[in-house]
């Protein structure tokens, strides 16, 4: 039985054929599209689990697409949609996600750049937004303290928004790199699994959460837009993760030291006291 099935929309007969062929020698029931129209009529008669469409298309574009499949009143409205691009600009994926796109492909496509994360839309519109800006700042060569400063007084700006509904952001990786202290903010690599929602404006105080705990937390990049609470993922649950990912996490480990974790970091979680599991 197939793992699941999967449409791809694309107009380079060589591209889509072979992703076809990955995919398909990864277990999954593959179709192939090559104009938008005649994507969107298959998305319709197969419903399919998952969505790759390139964004230029020969008859309309893969924005127009996504704006369909999103109102379909059937479930594959809420299936997995990946832009394929060529595009670097942090505008054109802007546009992508608030279509409803959960996730760009950038061509050349690489098979050494794990992102072990998970969104909605609308965590995607918010936080996909500061993690381009960072990767754009770091590439210019300025470090991590400067870049946080940067990013974080853009907040409550026009173009820097507000989730404008709750939801889940970001959940149960298991791998994170990340601060846990603004007044340092120097990135840490941690086993984490955890549950990130949007909270805007909300403290530690409102929620009587306390940082790192094994309760309900606030972590804040700066009042505002970057507000989350966290909830952690119990011991049984984190074992499992870790268990089920342990070769993402050699292969992490491999392609750069700064991503390995040691067997506190692994095995333990923060107490009800403090910041033991860290």
């Amino acid at each position: 039985m197939a793992k699941g099935r999967i449409l791809i929309i694309e107009q380079d007969e060589w591209e889509s054929t072979l992703l076809a062929k990955f995919l398909g020698e990864a277990g999954y029931e593959v179709h192939v599209a090559g104009e938008a129209r005649a994507g969107f009529e298959k998305v319709r008669e197969l419903q399919p689990d998952c969505i790759l469409c390139d964004v230029s298309l020969p008859d309309i574009d893969g924005f127009w697409v996504a704006r369909r499949v999103r109102t379909e009143p059937s479930p594959v409205a809420t299936a997995p949609f990946l832009f394929l691009t060529d595009a670097e600009d942090i505008e054109s994926r802007l546009q992508g996600l608030n279509v409803g796109a959960d996730l760009y492909l950038t061509r050349p496509f690489r098979n050494d750049i794990y992102w072990a994360v998970g969104f909605d839309a609308e965590g995607a519109k918010t936080l996909m937004q500061d993690y381009l800006t960072t990767a754009e700042l770091r590439a210019r060569g300025m470090d991590s303290k400067r870049v946080h400063q940067e990013v974080t007084k853009k907040f409550g700006l026009a173009a820097y928004p507000n989730p404008s509904r709750a939801g889940i952001a970001y959940m149960i990786a298991p791998i994170m790199r990340g601060v846990d202290d603004t007044n340092v903010p120097e990135p840490k690599t941690m086993n984490m699994p955890h549950f990130m929602i949007y909270a805007p404006g909300v403290s530690n105080a409102d929620i009587g959460g306390k940082p790192l705990s094994m309760y309900p937390f606030m972590l804040s990049m700066s009042p505002g837009r970057d507000d989350f609470i966290i909830m952690l993922v119990g011991a049984t649950e984190k074992a499992g993760i870790l268990t089920e990912f342990k070769d993402l996490l050699s292969d992490l480990c491999a392609y750069r030291d700064y991503l390995c974790t040691n067997a506190r970091t692994r095995m333990e979680l923060p107490t009800k006291t403090g910041t033991e599991g860290l």
